[in-house]
């Protein structure tokens, strides 16, 4: 998808932590996700009144708001035959013109008054295949790469469903999503590649923890 070439947020989604049944399984999460009407404050912890159940994977400020691809549910909700709503993939902003391939970490964009910038791919858990009921969607994701990306804020500020999304700043190291879901799986990723990742500052302080300790295993 070329980058920024009609890139819409077609939904903005908060949810709070809920003890949540999914089949025969019973969580504590904040997975589910219902769209908010009208114009919402996205702070540097993300959207106004927006809750993580599990704050070591989830939240904070590298990781405020989850995007996740339309074109993605889309595509899922055929093979399912089911209805795929926005918001089913634990996402705050459901996005559509855009997806990991077209997304370089580092990239910011302008979003009402908000500016956000991609920190990392968004990691598929257990907790996700619960949601959306389908068991082998962690290692379906792990080799299509439909992740969706983290963002943080840099400039908080109001935002409403169906606003443009702009690029304002691409990051010139041009390391997609998708590509550095790919170094940060690959464990036996060449170190040169790892430190080009690195090299980016607005890589998440998450994903660089791992991505330096396993430069300094290999040293």
């Amino acid at each position: 998808m070329n980058q920024d070439a009609g890139a819409t947020v077609l939904a903005i989604l908060a949810g709070s932590i809920q003890e949540e049944t999914f089949g025969r399984k019973t969580l504590t999460t904040a997975i589910v996700k219902r769209p908010v009407v009208g114009p919402i404050r996205i702070g540097t912890l993300g959207i106004a009144g927006d809750q993580q159940a599990d704050a070591r994977h989830h939240g904070g400020p590298s990781r405020a708001l989850c995007c996740y691809v339309r074109e993605r549910q889309e595509a899922w909700a055929r093979e399912w035959d089911r209805p795929v709503e926005p918001g089913a993939f634990g996402e705050n902003l459901t996005v559509r013109g855009l997806d990991e391939s077209s997304v370089h970490i580092g990239d910011r964009f302008r979003l009402g008054e908000a500016l956000i910038e991609a920190t990392s791919a968004r990691g598929p858990c257990a907790t996700l295949a619960a949601r959306v009921g389908a068991p082998d969607i962690v290692q379906r994701i792990r080799l299509n790469g439909w992740t969706g990306w983290y963002c943080r804020v840099l400039e908080p500020g109001a935002a409403a469903a169906g606003m443009p999304l702009h690029l304002e700043h691409a990051d010139p190291a041009a390391i997609s999503v998708l590509d550095a879901y790919r170094i940060k799986l690959d464990k036996a990723a060449a170190t040169s590649v790892v430190e080009r990742l690195l090299a980016v500052t607005a890589l998440c302080p998450e994903w660089r923890a791992t991505l330096e300790a396993r430069i300094g295993a290999e040293s």
